[in-house]
């Protein structure tokens, strides 16, 4: 091995050095040493880099999935029904400051969210399927982050919902697939006009009130509670 001036690390390392001054080798050894420590963290922040993009990826490709699949499931078929009735569109998965989860194992409560929040009404519309209103053991059993089975958190987070919202001045109103068309397995049958009319009796009777036309077209309003 050559090194700079024509001399091989043997040769350099018998030179005489002066006092404290460390053989040619061992600079070189170190100079080398230390380029290979540079190398291997870049390399090692490249691969955590390329880990994350991954990891990255899959959250984005596992999030656009599961809106997908929620912008078809019955709850989204509601909500836009309500939509329509009401005539405005409301915040989904809307979460409250004060509507908090259990802790859960780090000690943090995360926000409970809402089906459907229309704010210029002040009211809240959650819709419960089958397994807010019967036991479903597939999905009841599965122990959550608070240490309890899902169905019982689900049963503690609901009555949470009623009992929160209205003390804050927020009208809720629970639609349930009894309320709708559905079959056998508690599936709803979309018939829009019919789910429509359901929609709009549940509103009126929780408070909300359709004003006729009066040049400027109909309006929504809640009922004040006495």
């Amino acid at each position: 091995m050559l090194l700079p001036h024509g001399c091989s690390v043997r040769h350099r390392a018998r030179r005489a050095t002066a006092p404290g001054e460390k053989p040619c080798a061992h600079k070189l050894f170190e100079k080398v040493c230390h380029r290979l420590t540079a190398e291997f963290r870049r390399a090692s922040i490249e691969l955590e880099w390329a880990r994350l993009r991954r990891r990255c990826a899959g959250d984005v490709r596992r999030m656009g999935t599961e809106m997908a699949s929620r912008s078809r499931s019955d709850e989204a078929y509601v909500i836009d029904l309500c939509d329509r009735v009401l005539g405005t569109k409301a915040h989904r998965q809307w979460r409250f400051p004060f509507l908090l989860g259990d802790p859960g194992r780090s000690g943090r409560c995360v926000r409970l969210p809402v089906d459907a929040y229309y704010p210029e009404l002040g009211l809240v519309v959650e819709y419960h399927e089958r397994q807010h209103n019967e036991p479903v053991p597939f999905f009841d059993r599965r122990i959550t982050a608070a240490g309890i089975p899902r169905g019982e958190q689900r049963r503690i987070y609901d009555e949470r919902r009623r009992t929160v919202l209205p003390e804050q001045g927020v009208r809720l109103v629970v639609l349930r697939c009894s309320d709708l068309g559905h079959n056998g397995a508690r599936r709803l049958l979309r018939d829009a006009e019919r789910d429509e009319r359901a929609i709009r009796a549940a509103l009126q009777a929780a408070g909300v009130l359709f004003m006729a036309e009066n040049g400027e077209g109909p309006g929504v309003r809640l009922r004040k509670e006495r």
